[in-house]
This record gives C-alpha cells, structure tokens and sequence, in this order.
C-alpha cells in the first residue's frame, strides 16, 4: 500500500518524487520507495552515515535527500528499556518514563524499573504518552482490524501486556507488546501515542532528572 509518512521517522523527505510503500503480513514488515525522474544513490560513507542522494533530469549535480542516523537518539536502544530519549542542545537526554525510576545511578544504559510493581489482580491502568516514536516491535503482536477500545481490552486480558497502541497513523489496528519497552524517543513533531500498563496505587513521588548521553 502507499504510505504518506512515517510517524518514527518524520525526517524521511516529503518529496513529490517519492511514494513510500509499507507492507505488513506474517511473513514481516518492511518499508520501500518509488521514484519518478531521478537518478539513485546509496551509499555508507566514513562515518558510518547512511546517505542517499538524487538527481534529476537536467541537474548538474547530486542532491543529499536523507541521512541516517539523524542524531544520537537514532541510534537503536540509544537510552536503556523504559526510557526515552530526547535531543536538548545536540545533546542526547535519557528520561525515564513517568511511573519508572533509574536501574543504576551510574549507567543510564541500564534502563528503568518500575518504581510500583503491577498488581494484575487488583487491577492495573493504563497511562498514555504521546508524541513517541514507538518501541521496537521485535516482541509485539498485532492485529489490524481491531479499534483502540478492543487492544485497550485485550491487553487489560492478558497480565502479561505492557502497552498497547494503534498499529495505523489513522487510529486504526493494534499493537501489543510484552515485557520491557526499547527504542523510543521522543519528538515534537509527529510521533505516535502509546498506552504503557502502570500500577493503579499511587506510591509516594521521588524527583526524577534527565541523564545526558556521552556522545
């Protein structure tokens, strides 16, 4: 099908000569690109960038369309499980996740833990956060017929939930996923909405920073 953005990757060129097509079936995911009128390149220079440039017709050189990694958070897993990370002054911020604390004060590569355990018996909820590139899929399931109400539903089912969140752009599908959370970062534009499983009791707060990254 032809996809008109990605909300993870809003830095992918929202060019005239690109359709973007997305497939999903049980065999896997995977994205790919059309071009109308231009010449490709692929290539991975000293750094370790991935670039890819164009050329069309009638142009006397190659124009940079898209690098990759954009910044530090691009990195895969940059931050630990449960933690988001966020680009404040070119730097990488790593943040836990409200409802989670640091695993070690030392090493923000650790991740966090949750400052209440769930209580699946008693009853847990469900906090949203928005603006997500959304965590890595690797351990997810899906479905793409069901509405927001029934993973919310399917997930509050099975103990063993995390999180839930719309598999589609446009509010559709869903996404379930089991265990800790990887990969997500933050933006201020675009991004998706995600319902992470929390503990219904309401413990006593304790302040919560930022870790910066060492880049």
């Amino acid at each position: 099908m032809e996809w008109p953005s990605f909300r993870g990757s809003p830095q992918l060129p929202q060019i005239e000569i690109f359709k973007y097509e997305f497939e999903l079936n049980k065999n896997g995911v995977y994205y790919g690109c059309k071009v109308q009128g231009t010449l490709m390149s692929r290539l991975v220079n000293r750094s370790g960038f991935v670039e890819r440039f164009g050329r069309t017709d009638g142009s006397n050189g190659w124009r940079n369309l898209y690098s990759a990694p954009l910044d530090q958070c691009d990195k895969y897993s940059f931050c630990g499980a449960n933690m988001k990370c966020n680009i404040i002054d070119n730097s990488p911020n790593c943040v836990c996740l409200e409802g989670f604390v640091s695993r070690s004060s030392k090493n923000w590569r650790d991740g966090c833990v949750r400052r209440t355990p769930l209580d699946c018996k008693t009853g847990d909820i469900f906090r949203s956060y928005t603006g997500l590139k959304l965590p890595d899929t690797s351990g997810s399931r899906y479905n793409m017929t069901m509405s927001l109400a029934e993973c919310k539903e399917m997930c509050s089912g099975n103990c063993s939930c995390t999180a839930y969140a719309n598999s589609n752009i446009n509010g559709s599908g869903c996404l379930l996923w089991f265990g800790e959370l990887a990969d997500m970062r933050k933006y201020n534009v675009a991004g998706q909405d995600i319902y992470i499983r929390m503990s219904s009791s309401k413990p006593e707060r304790r302040d919560e920073t930022g870790l910066r990254g060492k880049v």
